[in-house]
């Protein structure tokens, strides 16, 4: 393959401080990269063929963030990809929401957003479609 690329889909109905959006972003892209490391991946494995795309990849890293609004509509995006079989990583991470002026309230294990690929860039593209970028 040599249109490799990855997308970040991220939710917005979380409302998160600009950085704090920003580090989820970093969060979400690194992690599918972070799991080779920790994980040797077997030749011809679906995930051993990911490895591969990734140190394609590298060498010309091209990376888009999109939204999305909610849960629900990242789900979404969560099914299309199984379906398809085009590997994506979930990232989870505890968010902290206001519930008052002075009180804030942790809610953990929350489905943050989905890093999808790297991998063909046409076949993203039928997932991804015109989503449109954060």
């Amino acid at each position: 393959m040599a249109n490799l690329i990855q997308r970040i889909l991220v939710r917005t109905d979380l409302e998160m401080p600009v950085g704090l959006l920003a580090a989820q972003v970093a969060h979400i892209h690194a992690a599918p990269f972070i799991q080779t490391y920790r994980v040797t991946p077997s030749p011809g494995t679906e995930f051993g063929d990911c490895v591969e795309n990734i140190k394609q990849w590298m060498s010309t890293p091209y990376l888009f963030v999109h939204r999305v609004p909610n849960k629900e509509v990242l789900n979404y995006f969560i099914d299309e990809c199984t379906d398809r079989n085009v590997w994506f990583h979930e990232w989870k991470d505890t968010i902290y929401i206001d519930i008052s002026d002075t009180q804030k309230k942790a809610f953990d294990n929350v489905t943050v957003g989905i890093s999808i690929g790297p991998a063909d860039s046409d076949e993203i593209k039928t997932i991804v479609g015109d989503l449109p970028l954060l």
